[in-house]
């Protein structure tokens, strides 16, 4: 950590926030000196078990757990609410939870399309614009959106989830347009694979898992799959005074994947 990359007095919301990526950006971020940051996911077991990893790193830091589901308006408004009691204002947002699956177009349910773009892109909406006042509060605020490189790049099979990211893609570009006005950057990080828990809950076992992370290896020109700390980094660079003149980007992170 040097200046450029300190958040001292910042304020961010991960959603996710409780594996994987999510994690990992909460991790970073309160080694750069976040001073307060909600963890908001479904399951409260991993949102306590990093807050614990939290207050280890800085004790003063002020960590909220919301747990629940990022599509549902009734629980954002709520989480608006003690947010807005208690903080008052929010400078950073990271739009991380995700879903996937892989189904030809013949055994994907409506239930199934519904549900992947509730999640994939229904929350990120309604998690911006139900926590815009706090945005708006911060004079100068940032929305990380966590997108894909199959939203660019797609394989077959996963049409339904390539379309999500699609979408969220056009969603940060055309936000980055409509909130400039307020000060408020928004841009995205295109992952290619990344080894996260729900990667390798793919696998239905260790040896296939190992197997596929070293033939995926190959893929990338840089010789290996990402990590959560790779977004982390990139999640960073984003919100430090380093990107203020950076929004509307949708950000490969993806070992050259983009590239091949």
């Amino acid at each position: 950590m040097d200046a450029s990359t300190s958040l001292k007095e910042t304020s961010v919301l991960i959603t996710g926030a409780g594996t994987g990526i999510g994690r990992a950006t909460a991790l970073l971020f309160a080694k750069n000196q976040a001073s307060r940051i909600a963890l908001l996911g479904r399951r409260r077991e991993p949102l306590e078990n990093v807050k614990k990893e939290l207050l280890e790193i800085s004790p003063n830091i002020d960590v909220k757990i919301l747990n629940g589901d990022a599509s549902d308006p009734h629980t954002l408004s709520l989480f608006f609410q003690e947010l807005n009691q208690d903080w008052g204002s929010l400078n950073c947002l990271i739009n991380n939870a995700g879903a996937f699956f892989q189904k030809s177009l013949q055994e994907t349910t409506l239930k199934d399309w519904d549900s992947i773009h509730a999640t994939n892109l229904r929350a990120p909406f309604l998690t911006i614009k139900t926590l815009l006042p706090l945005l708006k509060n911060s004079h100068g605020a940032n929305v990380i959106n966590i997108s894909s490189t199959l939203s660019e790049k797609p394989i077959p099979d996963t049409f339904a989830y390539n379309a999500t990211k699609a979408g969220l893609n056009q969603l940060t570009r055309s936000l980055a347009l409509d909130l400039a006005k307020d000060k408020i950057r928004v841009n995205a990080i295109l992952p290619a694979v990344v080894d996260t828990d729900l990667y390798k809950s793919r696998f239905p076992s260790p040896e296939e898992h190992a197997a596929v992370l070293k033939q995926m290896a190959k893929v990338h020109p840089l010789g290996r799959v990402g990590t959560p700390e790779d977004i982390a980094h990139a999640a960073l660079f984003l919100t430090s005074s380093l990107a203020s003149w950076i929004t509307g980007v949708c950000l490969p992170v993806d070992g050259g994947m983009l590239s091949t």
